[in-house]
């Protein structure tokens, strides 16, 4: 019966997963888009990239844009992300002789902007704190999600992840996941851990709030540093630099249709 209510209301309730725990969350559309919204707003690390026409050789934000302005501008990045990733891509392989079946794997087709959504945190839910007064959209806390999958940048993304993955086991804070962890400190000795006190922290929205020219610059200094450990696959630490900033200089993605920039 549970099951066939929430069937029924499908195009009133969004379904999805919570951010760590897999609990199946049930919430209202509207009340998940809110969310989101706050989260766009609130934060400070998104920008709204606004709608824009040519009037008199001047480009100027269109003063109430339709659902038509919106549909254009998508198509229009669209179109312009991925004609900058191939032509970066293939003039690197011009310059690098490479062979034509790898332009071809590596040219991006029919790709879309990336999009976002939001997994809420249920782990930091207090649900004896809720009452039938309380504004959920002011409760929940949420991690943000963009998918690039099919974006214009993706194929590019993948390469530089191939290349550079090998990297991680110089990074000496880099763990894999919680069984790597929980081996290390089975591995300690008493003598080692006589003392010590373990602890424990957090970075309020570390990712978006990495300089990322700052960062290119020191993962290619290590590529440089480790250049026996990588497969580059016929390019050079050069392309590698200029597919990383085209990619990290481009992060645009969709929410209800409108574009914004990370």
């Amino acid at each position: 019966v549970g099951l066939k209510s929430l069937k029924n209301r499908r195009d009133e309730l969004h379904l999805s997963v919570s951010d760590k725990g897999g609990e199946f969350v049930v919430m209202e559309r509207s009340a998940h888009k809110e969310l989101t919204v706050n989260h766009l707003t609130s934060t400070g690390v998104y920008s709204f990239v606004a709608p824009t026409t040519k009037y008199r050789g001047n480009v100027r934000p269109i003063a109430n844009p339709t659902p038509v302005s919106y549909s254009r501008q998508r198509k229009s990045m669209v179109k312009n992300l991925q004609d900058q990733s191939n032509s970066l891509w293939k003039r690197i392989c011009e310059t690098r002789h490479l062979h034509k079946n790898m332009v071809d794997l590596y040219t991006s087709r029919n790709t879309q902007l990336p999009t976002m959504y939001i997994l809420l945190k249920t782990h930091k839910f207090d649900a004896s704190a809720i009452s039938v007064d309380t504004d959920i959209t002011q409760t929940c806390k949420v991690r943000p999600i963009v998918s690039c999958c099919g974006s214009p940048t993706e194929k590019l993304a993948w390469i530089c992840t191939q290349i550079l993955s090998p990297l991680l086991k110089f990074v000496p804070s880099h763990l894999k996941d919680t069984h790597t962890h929980l081996e290390q400190l089975s591995s300690l000795t008493q003598d080692q851990l006589k003392g010590l006190k373990f602890c424990t922290a957090d970075v309020t929205s570390l990712y978006t709030n990495i300089n990322i020219l700052g960062c290119v610059e020191d993962v290619i200094a290590l590529a440089d540093e480790h250049l026996d450990e990588l497969e580059l696959f016929g390019l050079n630490l050069t392309d590698v630099h200029e597919m990383l900033e085209l990619v990290f200089s481009n992060s645009f993605f969709t929410f209800d249709g409108k574009i914004y920039q990370q």
